[in-house]
């Protein structure tokens, strides 16, 4: 290894230290050992980003359910690994869901896989964000009190919740209301409207941090 550039040894160093990491946050089960957790459902892209949201108003453990591991480098120290937990499944899998505390957890958060076709995005890209939902629908007499939320990438596939109308808007939808889905385009929405309001990211501010 002292015979490669600089620059070699520093990239082999730096996906070594990834690795040791993210084995470090690995774990087959949560189940008995966490309790009160966000249990995160699919690949995020941005962990930095979403970590600290959920971490506004109290430190709680956050668990990572996915069939791969995170890929980003979403921690600066190592405080921000603290109570952060990967563990290998699908949140269309029952077994999987338990696996990551669903049982005990406080909230679960479906995250959508933003798959396109020909660059437009088809009722097939959240296929396993719904089938994650009709799996936790499942598991929800076992956590009467656990709060979802998913994420659509098509506001169309908002027809498959519960309550919902074939040609109901999204916006209109019950699960809407009851706060347990969201569309990804409904934050491009909010940066327009803030060109013209700029309250509203004073308002945004408020509901993601709560400060």
């Amino acid at each position: 290894m002292k015979d490669l550039p600089s620059s070699v040894q520093h990239s082999l160093t730096y996906l070594k230290y990834v690795k040791e990491t993210i084995d470090s946050l690995t774990r087959w089960s949560v189940e008995h050992t966490l309790r009160d957790h966000v249990l995160v459902i699919g690949a995020v892209s941005s962990l930095k980003y979403l970590i600290p949201p959920l971490r506004s108003q109290k430190h709680i453990p956050i668990v990572l359910l996915h069939t791969e591991p995170p890929t980003d480098r979403f921690w600066e120290t190592e405080e921000d690994l603290k109570d952060i937990f990967y563990v290998k499944g699908s949140g269309i899998d029952v077994s999987d869901l338990i696996r990551g505390g669903i049982r005990k957890a406080l909230r679960v958060l479906i995250v959508a896989h933003n798959l396109q076709t020909d660059g437009q995005l088809t009722e097939v890209s959240d296929s396993n964000v719904i089938l994650s939902y009709l799996a936790i629908i499942r598991l929800k007499r076992l956590n009467p009190n656990l709060f979802f939320i998913a994420e659509l990438s098509s506001e169309h596939n908002a027809k498959f919740f519960k309550f919902s109308k074939p040609n109901q808007s999204i916006y209109h939808t019950p699960a809407f209301a009851a706060g347990h889905i969201l569309s990804a385009s409904l934050l491009d929405t909010l940066i327009c409207q803030a060109y013209y309001k700029p309250f509203i990211i004073s308002i945004l501010q408020l509901l993601v941090n709560n400060s």
